[in-house]
């Protein structure tokens, strides 16, 4: 009986110390933990699980860059394929599950300040020389994997691919525009701000008038990561956008006419936007730009015509 009554301690003591240790976990993520179907709160006593903290990070471009040279110029990479190409100043969000992907998050905010390579497949077999600098902006822990909310913040060359599993990892440098023709940069940002807000209203008029353009797509999620498709919209004004990530235009990293070329890019097809990521000329970029931007406002203007006509 007393051997019997001591087992009995012991297992009682064992229980105690399992679900402290458990709970322990449990608030160093703010997550809930369940023994046989029962959700425990945090240790304060509350009988509602908290729901999963949502993390913010800051000054990660900014240490990435000043660490970049002692860690080797190593960066760790997501890969996409053309159809997700990532364009300075866009944002995207992520659920990454695989114990790969939460691998590199996890070394991503330890040592690379936040920050990642967008790399992106030009084809099944080709890799881009070139691919876009993210910087993890926040983070929430999920029941399965992680919620993250990325923003592209610049671009790197990709010299070599130093590791491939369990994740991508490659040597890499920061990219920028060459310097150019201030005059002539200065009129193509003029140019491609009046197109771009031409094509702003015209849109805007023909989605009033109930023309029935799609402007999105629902988004799905492909083995860890989200992929989606884009379709050209014009509804915000380019100073605007540019307003929203002046952060970006510290330093002599980023011009704002560079920034801009790429903002007016947004939602165009793949093919332009990867060409618009190997360029290093922004005038050069604000004329691409303004090609596309031409072609699509004869489209619109097509689109008023038909339905003026009650053809559409």
């Amino acid at each position: 009986a007393e051997a019997m009554r001591r087992w009995s301690l012991w297992a009682a003591l064992l229980v105690v110390v399992q679900l402290e240790a458990c709970l322990k976990v449990a608030n160093a993520f703010n997550v809930p933990v369940s023994f046989s179907g029962a959700k425990l709160g945090s240790m304060k006593g509350s009988t509602r699980a908290a729901p999963p903290r949502l993390h913010s990070t800051s000054m990660g471009l900014a240490e990435w860059r000043e660490n970049h040279e002692s860690n080797g110029r190593e960066l760790g990479a997501l890969p996409f394929g053309i159809d997700d190409i990532l364009l300075p100043g866009e944002t995207k969000q992520l659920h990454l599950y695989e114990a790969r992907f939460l691998a590199l998050f996890e070394e991503s905010i330890k040592k690379h300040g936040s920050c990642l390579a967008h790399m992106f497949f030009a084809s099944q077999q080709e890799l881009a020389a070139t691919a876009t600098l993210v910087e993890i902006l926040e983070w929430r822990r999920q029941d399965v994997g992680v919620f993250v909310r990325v923003r592209a913040v610049g671009r790197v060359k990709i010299d070599d691919v130093k590791s491939l599993d369990p994740y991508f990892v490659v040597i890499a440098d920061e990219l920028a525009d060459e310097p150019g023709d201030s005059e002539a940069v200065a009129k193509a940002v003029d140019e491609v701000r009046s197109l771009r807000k031409e094509c702003c209203e015209m849109q805007s008029a023909l989605t009033k008038d109930g023309s029935g353009l799609s402007l999105r797509t629902s988004d799905d999620f492909e083995w860890g990561h989200e992929k989606s498709k884009i379709i050209p919209e014009f509804k915000q004004d380019l100073d605007q956008m540019v307003a929203e990530h002046a952060d970006l235009l510290k330093g002599d990293h980023v011009t704002e006419p560079e920034l801009l070329s790429f903002l007016a890019m947004s939602g165009f097809d793949p093919v332009s936007r990867l060409k618009a990521v190997d360029l290093l000329d922004t005038e050069q970029r604000l004329a691409a730009v303004k090609e596309l931007l031409e072609e699509q406002r004869k489209l619109l203007r097509a689109k008023q015509s038909l339905q003026s006509l009650g053809m559409e």
